[in-house]
């Protein structure tokens, strides 16, 4: 707050004349800082005369303008050509000059991409993760401690895969194939110490499954089996050229530890809120809490639509949900209220992925089918901004790169 006190301004201003004021106020000047401005809850986009004409206001009255700092107009920087559609990103950041970003294809292959900062437009995989059989539905990833990557695929070939990638050699291995549900499976998330995965899948079910547990169960069975006297062990062959091959070892299948009953149809998103409990949205209109340790649904908030898309803010408590309409709803996880806590209607076709922004808990993004990108602000029901001259086909996937840069994918 600048001032308890009213402040006289001409009527004519805008953002810009409104951010001087607010910089001089602060005695920024020097460096000044774009801000936008809310007034009851939504962003002042005319000038102060026309918004005040519009909501039948008089020129006397007094207006609570409440200023936050502005977010950069979007514009393209890269493209990442695909010979199918993308439908799933995951973001992988190492280091500070270790980035990465996955994607995932209907054509079933995962690839790995390295952001060179390089402001081309084209470029080709680092590598590529192939397995499945099926169109990749989903990722998801966790940092592992020897700052390799643990990453989770979802397909529409009714199977998990969990892999080790090493961004370091540009390589990665899947040592488990999960196997469980009876239909395509549509969602999946890992937790951040990379000990749980949920998944939801066509079949209506939530399977939880443990690939660590199994990783060190399998380690620890190699090392018994180099102890016992007599046993052959070969990892390394040499072909008639004398050069080494190594031996490369099968996925183990693994089913889940436990399957949560609950959604009467399709679960197409899950999320975790943290490592014991997690958040699920299907068809069945319904988003439902869940308790990892008992299984339990806690809590369950209805909605009038099929809910396409989520994300949790951690910060917040607070889920954002995509539809089989163009209404993104927002929900407060601490309120006992069932029913929707805000809607926001900008879109034209079906929301297909919502993602909060990593530090600002207040902005989250939203892509649709009808080709459009949308930035928005939790306190105002109107968008901050709409990128519509980017894709030219329906938008499946979208993720945040950085605090300034995000990704999205679709049928182009």
């Amino acid at each position: 707050v600048i001032t308890g006190d009213p402040i006289s301004i001409p009527s004519r201003l805008r953002r810009l004349g409104l951010s001087e004021v607010v910089n001089h106020l602060l005695g920024t000047e020097d460096k000044p800082t774009p801000f936008d401005f809310l007034i009851s809850n939504a962003f002042l986009r005319t000038s102060l005369k026309k918004f005040i004409e519009r909501n039948n206001l008089h020129n006397e009255e007094s207006l609570d303008i409440e200023y936050v700092v502005a977010l950069g107009i979007p514009d393209t920087a890269d493209s990442y050509q695909h010979d199918d559609w993308v439908s799933a990103i995951d973001i992988h950041q190492n280091a500070a000059e270790s980035h990465s970003i996955i994607t995932g294809s209907y054509d079933s292959i995962i690839r790995i991409w390295k952001r060179d900062h390089s402001h081309t437009t084209e470029h080709s995989p680092a590598f590529t993760l192939n397995g499945h059989v099926g169109p990749i539905k989903a990722i998801a990833s966790a940092k592992l401690d020897n700052k390799d990557l643990l990453l989770v695929s979802a397909s529409q070939d009714q199977t998990l895969k969990v892999w080790n990638v090493s961004m370091s050699s540009s390589s990665g291995r899947c040592h488990n194939n999960l196997i469980g549900h009876g239909g395509s499976v549509l969602c999946c998330d890992i937790t951040s110490n990379g000990n749980t995965i949920v998944s939801g899948s066509w079949d209506m079910n939530i399977k939880i499954w443990k690939p660590k547990e199994e990783q060190e169960d399998n380690m620890e069975e190699e090392e018994e089996e180099r102890e016992k006297p007599n046993t052959k062990t070969t990892k390394v062959k040499t072909n008639p050229k004398g050069s080494k091959r190594r031996k490369v070892e099968a996925p183990v299948n693994k089913k889940p530890t436990a399957t949560l009953v609950s959604h009467k149809q399709a679960v197409s998103a899950v999320r975790w809120c943290s490592d014991e409990e997690f958040v699920s949205g299907s068809w069945d209109y319904s988003i439902r809490f869940w308790d990892l340790e008992s299984g339990i649904n806690t809590t369950t908030k209805n909605s009038t639509k099929a809910v396409q898309c989520i994300d949790y803010s951690k910060t917040q408590q607070m889920v954002i949900s995509g539809h089989s309409d163009p209404v993104i709803r927002l929900w407060d996880k601490r309120s006992d209220y069932k029913e929707t806590y805000i809607g926001y209607s900008s879109h034209s076709n079906w929301v297909s992925a919502v993602a909060f922004h990593p530090t600002r808990p207040e902005i989250f993004i939203s892509v649709s089918y009808d080709k459009t990108l949308k930035v928005w602000d939790t306190r105002s029901t109107t968008p901050l901004y709409t990128v519509d001259h980017i894709h030219t086909d329906k938008i499946l996937t979208g993720a945040w790169y950085n605090n300034e840069v995000f990704h999205s994918g679709g049928c182009d």
